[in-house]
């Protein structure tokens, strides 16, 4: 009986945390802004930033990639559709995992520029490649 309590409480607490980053190890949230996801081998993998994301599109460039809305984050967008805030300092401190370059992704042109308003900084642009390709 006591097994059994303790392997559903090590499920639940590993649900409420999160998953690993497939790159680097770090956790990610579910609520993670920062956060990106895809799919290798019928599993999903997750990834806590740009900066691991990119690394697994240049290993799987044909693998389709999510971004978590920077503005809800519970909503996934399409990595190339969406609208991207990038080169600002000031965004890195409204990230759960700040690693550089900070890069928040939104779902229309207008939210990401509203953003970059409020920073007073920051490079809007739109898709992954060409998000990886300002990064280079």
């Amino acid at each position: 009986m006591q097994a059994i309590f303790l392997l559903s409480f090590l499920f639940v607490s590993s649900n409420l945390q999160g998953s690993q980053c497939s790159i680097c190890q770090m956790e990610v949230r579910e609520t993670a802004k920062s956060s990106f996801e895809s799919v290798r081998n019928n599993s999903p993998v997750r990834f806590c930033s740009f900066s691991c994301a990119s690394r697994f599109h240049k290993k799987y460039p044909n693998a389709h990639l999510s971004a978590h809305d920077f503005e809800k984050p519970e909503t996934k967008l399409d990595a190339e559709s969406a609208f991207y805030l990038t080169k600002s300092k000031k965004l890195s401190s409204q990230l759960e995992f700040p690693m550089e370059p900070s890069v928040a992704a939104f779902n229309t042109k207008e939210a990401a520029e509203k953003k970059q308003r409020e920073l007073k900084e920051g490079t809007v642009i739109k898709g992954f490649e060409a998000l990886e390709k300002l990064h280079e």
